[in-house]
């Protein structure tokens, strides 16, 4: 819970597709979706702040639970940047118990997360799990971007 209250960064996407709910994406641009959350995550690991933030629209909205909500480049970036910069932060998202919905322009993914940083209360190695959910909208050129990008914590104890 700690560090949802700290981290300002981003993570996840809301249910906005209609039809039936599957564990695989069907189609290619479903895939498509997958693939950049993939990605994405590699440059999360990579605590590339410039690469993470490219995966985001310009008027992102990003909320970890219960912390205030994130919107824009620069408010997500000044959230986001103190977390990659933190030399224990390693997080996992996506995989096979995530999912992706794809209507139209719009897609979602969802799942649970795990994520490894430095307490910054304990300056200790602390790990927090949660669920996530994150909205993306299909640009002009056929590319994904984050425009909403959700988490919640476990209960701690």
């Amino acid at each position: 819970m700690k560090f949802c209250l700290i981290l300002a960064s981003a993570l996840a996407v809301a249910s906005c597709a209609s039809g039936s709910e599957t564990n695989q994406v069907q189609g290619r641009n479903a895939n498509e979706v997958s693939s950049v959350e993939a990605a994405w995550l590699k440059d999360w690991n990579a605590r590339d702040v410039d690469r993470v933030l490219a995966r985001y629209g310009s008027n992102a909205m990003v909320k970890f639970v219960p912390a205030k909500a994130m919107i824009g480049k620069q408010a997500i970036r000044a959230g986001v940047a103190p977390f990659l910069a933190d030399p224990n932060f390693h997080i996992q998202f996506g995989g096979a118990d995530a999912r992706t919905r794809r209507s139209g322009g719009l897609a979602s993914t969802s799942g649970r997360y795990t994520v490894q940083y430095t307490d910054p209360v304990s300056h200790k190695p602390a790990v927090e799990t949660g669920s996530y959910v994150t909205v993306w909208e299909q640009q002009k050129d056929g590319d994904w971007q984050a425009v909403e990008d959700i988490t919640s914590a476990d209960p701690s104890g």
